[in-house]
């Protein structure tokens, strides 16, 4: 019985699980530099923003025992050129979350409020994400902005709710 249970995982086994491709479809030499130096640049981009984000924690680190706002060095802060952060007095983000804000983007968080591990803020290219004072927004939550997401006072959110802030135009065919 072992030995046929063996003969049969080696048969399952033996076959690739992804074709292989034929030698003239695989690109070329000339196509490995091109899609290199697109990787490289967004390489350099993605180090950019990371670098703006480890900026920003720091500003925030030495201004705690004045402003007592934090943002946990577990979360993700992606800020390009021209992006606006910005955080209240008593506010704190927790950990293993993410923050990314684009060219021309803005999130602002008001006084003591609390985004709980693991919630995500995207903000696309000239959009807004604005969250009041004294807001609670539960774990693993997301809000992803093309447009505008404005939260007002004391509001609490429950974990895992979604926002997303934009506009869909339909064409009628």
């Amino acid at each position: 019985m072992h030995c046929l249970a063996f003969s049969v995982l080696c048969t399952f086994f033996a076959e690739p699980y992804f074709p292989v491709l034929p030698m003239e479809t695989k690109p070329s030499h000339a196509m490995n530099r091109v899609i290199s130096k697109k990787m490289l640049g967004s390489l350099i981009k993605s180090l950019r923003c990371r670098a703006r984000g480890a900026i920003t924690k720091v500003s925030l680190m030495v201004s705690f025992p004045l402003r007592r706002s934090r943002v946990a060095w577990s979360t993700l802060l992606l800020l390009d050129a021209g992006s606006a952060l910005r955080i209240g007095t008593g506010s704190i983000v927790r950990a293993y979350g993410s923050v990314a804000v684009a060219a021309g983007g803005t999130v602002a968080i008001g006084q003591r409020t609390a985004i709980m591990q693991g919630s995500e803020i995207a903000v696309s290219r000239g959009a807004k994400v604005e969250i009041g004072n004294d807001v609670y927004v539960g774990a693993y939550s997301n809000m992803r902005s093309s447009r505008r997401i404005k939260i007002g006072d004391n509001v609490h959110l429950a974990q895992f709710v979604s926002l997303v802030g934009g506009q869909h135009s339909f064409i009628e065919r």
